[in-house]
C-alpha cells in the first residue's frame, strides 16, 4: 500500500515537471520520494525503484532535474545490498543508453561502482570491461591526467588478474603516455608496479626485473613490499634468457646485501659465479613460481628449464675450449641434438661466442679477454671521437668565422643603403633627371616597362621599341613604391639575418657543450649511448652549418656594393627594382609561349618533381625516388620497398617526401632525407588516404593534405603536429607545391579551385577557379602554372591575378598525358611529372620585343 502511494506521488511529480519553474523545489521532492523508496522492503523496493528511474528519464522532466536526481541515486547505490545494487546499476545503464552524452558524469560513476562490485566477486574480466567503456579520451568531459592514469592502470591490473596480459599491455601502454605528466608519487608507483607485472606476464623477464628492482628502493613503499619486489626481481633475473643484460642484473643483485635474506640467494650465487646448476637445486625455487612462469615452451621444456640450460651452457663455455654434443647434452641433462640446437641459437643471437663443427659433432667456444677487449673498444672510440672533433668541429669553426663576416657585410650594406635613401629624400625633384630617349633632355615623367626607359611625356607619345604604344608607369609613383619596397626588403633581410644568427649561436653552444662532455668523460662514460649519439650527430650538425652558410651566401648575393650616394632617382629605382626581383619589369603573359615540341626525358613513372640549388632533378616514383641530371640520367637511386613516393621537395639541405603504401593499404608517411648523402633523417605517420596526395614545405613548416577530412595538417620540420587548416570550400584538396617566398599552393580538383596559403598566418591569400586542377607551380616571377586535367591544358595565372593565359599543347595531348602532378621551370624549360607517362619537358619562349 505504501509503495503504491509513493508510485502515485512519482507520477504526479512527472506531470508537474513541465509546468513547474523551480528546479530546486522539484529536486527536493524527488529526493524525498527516493529516500522513502529506499526504506521499502523487498520485493516492493525493486518495483518502486524501477518505476522511479523510468520516471526520472521521462521526456517531461528537464535535463537539469534528471541529472541532479540521478546523481543522488548514484550516491545511494553503494549503501544497497551488493546483488541488488548490481541489478539497479544495470537497469539505469540500460535506460540511459541512448542519452549517455547527457549523463556522462553519472554513467561514469555507475560504471566505477559496477566494476567495484565485479571485482569483489572476482569477476575480473567483467570489472575491466566495465571500466573500458568510460570515454576517457572521447567524452565531452575533460578528465585530469591523474584520473585517466589511475583508470588505465586499474584496467590493466584487472586484465592481469584474469590472465589476459595482451589486453593488460594495451592499457598500460596508454598509461605510459601519461605517467610523466603527474607528480603524484603514489600513483606513479601504482603504475610502475602494474607495468612490472605486465612485463612479467609477457615473459619479458629482464625488463620486468629492472622495474621490480627500481620499486624495491622506493621509500614510500613499506619494507615488506620492497622485499617482495626484490624477490620478484631475482626470480625474473633467473628466468631471463642468458646474455649480457642478465649478467649485469645478476651482478647488481649479488652485490645487493638485501638479497642474502632471500631463500633463492644460493641460486643467485651459482649463477653469478658461472657455476653449473643441477636439477635438485631448483626444486624449492620452482615451487614459488607463479602459474605464468611455469609455462611450457614450444620444445616441451619450461621457462625455468630453458633459462638454466642456457646458463649451464655459458658456464660450460668458460670451462671447455670445445666439447662434443653428446658430452654437452650429458652436462646439461638433455639429449645432444637439443644441446646443439640451443648452442646454435645462442651463438646466432650473439649471446655466446663460438662456432659449431657439425661434421665432428662439436662446439668450439671463443673466450674473450675482458681487459684487452675493453682497452681496444676504448681506443677505437677515442680515435673516432678525435677524428670527428678534428675533421668536423674545427672546420665548423672556420665556417662560423666566414659566416660571421658575411653577416657583418650584409649589415654594412643595408646600413649604407639606408643612408643613401635618407640623402635621396632631400636631393631635389625627380624631374631634374633627363629623358633617356635619343636626342631628348627633358625631365622624366614616365617609365616604360617594355623598353625599360625613363622618358618624358612628349616621348611617351611616340611608338615603343616594338612599334607599339609605350606601357608607362608614373615616375613619382614608382619612386614612392620603390621606397616602400625598400623598407620591406630591408626589414626582411634583417629578420633573415637575425634568424640565422640565432641558429649560429644555438649550434655554437651545442657543439661547445658536446665537446666539453667528451673532454670531461671517464672511460666508462665514453661508451655510453649519450656520447655515442654525440659522435654520430656531429657530422649532421656540420651539414646544418653548411646549409646556414649557403643561405647567407644566397642572401648576400642579392646585395651589391654600389655607391648609392651618387645615384639619381632613376638609378635608385633600378637598383631596388633588381633587389626586389625586378619589381618594375612587365609580367605580360602574352609574351610567354611554349614551343610545339614535347620531349619525354624519362618514361619511368613520376608523381612529382623538384630541383635542388645545384641543378639536380628529384623524381618521386614507384618504390623510391631518383636524383637525375637534366638529361634524365640517374645520378643516384634511393629505393624504399615500403611503398611509392607521391610527393618530393628540396628544402634547406633536406629532401621531404610523402610515401604511400601499395594498393590495399591507405597508410602514408613523411620521410625526410639528407640531400647530401640521401640517408634517412626522420619520418612520421600521416592520416590514411587511398590515392595520390602531396606535401609542401615553406616557412619551416610541412604542409600535408588530409583529403578525407578535408583539411591540411601542419607539422614542424621534425614531424611535431602544429595545427590543422580548414576551409569551408574544401572538397578534395590533394595537390600541393611551394610558393616562394612564404606560401604554398593547394589545388582542390573536385571544387575546381586553386588556393595560395600564406604560411606566416596560415590563412588563404587568394583563390582561383580552374576546371579540375591537378599539379600547381609558382615560378620566380610569381606566376602560377596549373594543369587542368578536364581541359587537358596548362593554365597560367599572373602574379597579380589580372591576367590568365591557357596553353593547349597538341603534343602533350597526343602523348596520352592526362595528369601532370608536379612542375618546375629552369633554363627556359618547363618540366612536368606526368605520372605513368614519365617526365615531360617543353621549351618556353619569352619574347623581349613582342
Amino acid at each position: 500500500m505504501a509503495s503504491r502511494k509513493l508510485l502515485d506521488e512519482v507520477d504526479k511529480l512527472v506531470a508537474v515537471s513541465s509546468s513547474s519553474s523551480s528546479h530546486k523545489e522539484l529536486v527536493g521532492k524527488y529526493t524525498g520520494v527516493l529516500t522513502q523508496i529506499t526504506a521499502l522492503p523487498q520485493p516492493d523496493l525493486t518495483d518502486a525503484l524501477h518505476h522511479f528511474i523510468q520516471s526520472v528519464f521521462a521526456g517531461e522532466v528537464s535535463l537539469m532535474v534528471s541529472r541532479t536526481v540521478l546523481t543522488e541515486l548514484c550516491n545511494i547505490l553503494p549503501t544497497l545490498e551488493d546483488s541488488f545494487s548490481e541489478t539497479i546499476s544495470k537497469f539505469i545503464l540500460q535506460k540511459v543508453q541512448t542519452r549517455v552524452i547527457s549523463f556522462e558524469d553519472q554513467v561514469v560513476q555507475i560504471r566505477k561502482h559496477l566494476s567495484y562490485l565485479y571485482e569483489k566477486q572476482q569477476r575480473w574480466k567483467d570489472a575491466a570491461q566495465c571500466l573500458t567503456l568510460i570515454p576517457l579520451e572521447t567524452g565531452q568531459k575533460q578528465y585530469t591526467v591523474e584520473y585517466k592514469l589511475e583508470t588505465y592502470v586499474q584496467i590493466a591490473r584487472l586484465f592481469l588478474e584474469d590472465d589476459d596480459p595482451v589486453n593488460a599491455e594495451a592499457f598500460i601502454n596508454r598509461a605510459s603516455h601519461l605517467q610523466a605528466d603527474t607528480t603524484d608519487e603514489k600513483l606513479q608507483i601504482y603504475y610502475k608496479a602494474c607495468y612490472a607485472r605486465v612485463l612479467d606476464y609477457r615473459r619479458k623477464f629482464i625488463e620486468a626485473a629492472q622495474r621490480y628492482h627500481e620499486l624495491s628502493f622506493k621509500t614510500v613503499v613499506n619494507e615488506a613490499e620492497r622485499l617482495s619486489a626484490l624477490e620478484k626481481t631475482l626470480t625474473c633475473a633467473i628466468l631471463a634468457s642468458a646474455g649480457q643484460q642478465r649478467s649485469r642484473m645478476l651482478a647488481t643483485l649479488f652485490k645487493d646485501e638485501r638479497c642474502s635474506q632471500l631463500s633463492t640467494h644460493s641460486i643467485l650465487e651459482k649463477m653469478y659465479l658461472d657455476q653449473v646448476i643441477r636439477r635438485k637445486d631448483l626444486i624449492e625455487f620452482e615451487r614459488g613460481l607463479m602459474e605464468h612462469q611455469k609455462a611450457v615452451t614450444s620444445d616441451g621444456s619450461t621457462i625455468l628449464d630453458r633459462a638454466v640450460i642456457e646458463h649451464n651452457l655459458l658456464s660450460a663455455s668458460k670451462m671447455y675450449n670445445n666439447i662434443s654434443f653428446k658430452e654437452l647434452g650429458s652436462l646439461l641433462e638433455i639429449d645432444g641434438e637439443k644441446a646443439e640446437k640451443i648452442a646454435s641459437h645462442m651463438i646466432s643471437e650473439g649471446r655466446m661466442e663460438g662456432n659449431i663443427d657439425q661434421l665432428n659433432g662439436t662446439v668450439h667456444f671463443e673466450v674473450e679477454q675482458p681487459l684487452v677487449t675493453w682497452d681496444t673498444q676504448i681506443q677505437e672510440l677515442c680515435g673516432q671521437t678525435s677524428r670527428s672533433v678534428i675533421m668536423g668541429v674545427a672546420e665548423e669553426w672556420e665556417d662560423m668565422e666566414e659566416y660571421s663576416q658575411q653577416i657583418d657585410q650584409m649589415k654594412r650594406q643595408v646600413s649604407s643603403l639606408t643612408e643613401a635613401l635618407t640623402k635621396l629624400k632631400t636631393s631635389g625633384k625627380a624631374t631634374e633627371a633627363d629623358c633617356q630617349s635619343e636626342d631628348c633632355g627633358r625631365p622624366i615623367d614616365w617609365y616604360c616597362r617594355y623598353c625599360k626607359l625613363f622618358i618624358c611625356t612628349r616621348c611617351s607619345k611616340k611608338p615603343c621599341s616594338n612599334g607599339e604604344k609605350h606601357d608607362v608607369q608614373d615616375f613619382e609613383e614608382m619612386y614612392e613604391v620603390c621606397k616602400e619596397k625598400y623598407i620591406e626588403w630591408k626589414a626582411s633581410k634583417e629578420l633573415a639575418m637575425g634568424t640565422l644568427s640565432k641558429q649560429k649561436k644555438k649550434l655554437q653552444e651545442e657543439i661547445t657543450l658536446e665537446i666539453q662532455k667528451m673532454a670531461n668523460a671517464s672511460p666508462e662514460q665514453l661508451v655510453s649511448p649519450e656520447l655515442t649519439k654525440i659522435v654520430t650527430e656531429l657530422p649532421e650538425k656540420r651539414k646544418l652549418l653548411e646549409d646556414v652558410t649557403s643561405q647567407i651566401s644566397e642572401a648576400g648575393s642579392s646585395l651589391q656594393s654600389v655607391d648609392v650616394d651618387s645615384l639619381t632617382h632613376q638609378e635608385f629605382i633600378q637598383v631596388f627594382g633588381e633587389l626586389s626581383d625586378h619589381l618594375f619589369e612587365a609580367t605580360d603573359l602574352s609574351k610567354i609561349s611554349l614551343s610545339a615540341s614535347c620531349d619525354i626525358i624519362t618514361p619511368k613513372t613520376s608523381y612529382d618533381i623538384d630541383i635542388t640549388p645545384s641543378g639536380d632533378i628529384l623524381l618521386a616514383g614507384n618504390r623510391g625516388f631518383n636524383v637525375c641530371d637534366k638529361n634524365g640520367n640517374i645520378l643516384r637511386s634511393v629505393p624504399n620497398n615500403k611503398g611509392d613516393f607521391t610527393s618530393i621537395q628540396y628544402y634547406k639541405g633536406r629532401i621531404y617526401t610523402l610515401l604511400k603504401e601499395p594498393k590495399g593499404s591507405n597508410k602514408r608517411y613523411v620521410i625526410v632525407y639528407s640531400a647530401k648523402d640521401c640517408k634517412e633523417c626522420c619520418q612520421w605517420k600521416l592520416p590514411d588516404y587511398g590515392f595520390v596526395s602531396m606535401l609542401a614545405v615553406s616557412n619551416d613548416k610541412v604542409y600535408a593534405v588530409d583529403s578525407d577530412s578535408k583539411k591540411v595538417k601542419i607539422y614542424s620540420l621534425s614531424g611535431n603536429p602544429l595545427t590543422d587548416f580548414y576551409h569551408s570550400l574544401f572538397k578534395n584538396p590533394v595537390y600541393m607545391s611551394k610558393c616562394a617566398p612564404d606560401g604554398v599552393l593547394l589545388a582542390d580538383w573536385s571544387a575546381g579551385l586553386v588556393y595560395k596559403i600564406d604560411c606566416a598566418t596560415d590563412k588563404i591569400a587568394w583563390q582561383f577557379e580552374v576546371e579540375s586542377p591537378r599539379g600547381v607551380y609558382c615560378d620566380r616571377s610569381g606566376n602560377v602554372w596549373i594543369w587542368s586535367s578536364k581541359e587537358k591544358m596548362l593554365v597560367l595565372r599572373s602574379a597579380d591575378g589580372k591576367q590568365v593565359k591557357r596553353f593547349k599543347h597538341d603534343n602533350i595531348v597526343s602523348a596520352g598525358i592526362e595528369y601532370i602532378c608536379g612542375f618546375f621551370i629552369s633554363d627556359d624549360h618547363l618540366w612536368g611529372a606526368a605520372c605513368g607517362k614519365g617526365v615531360v619537358r617543353v621549351d618556353m619562349i619569352i619574347s623581349k620585343d613582342g
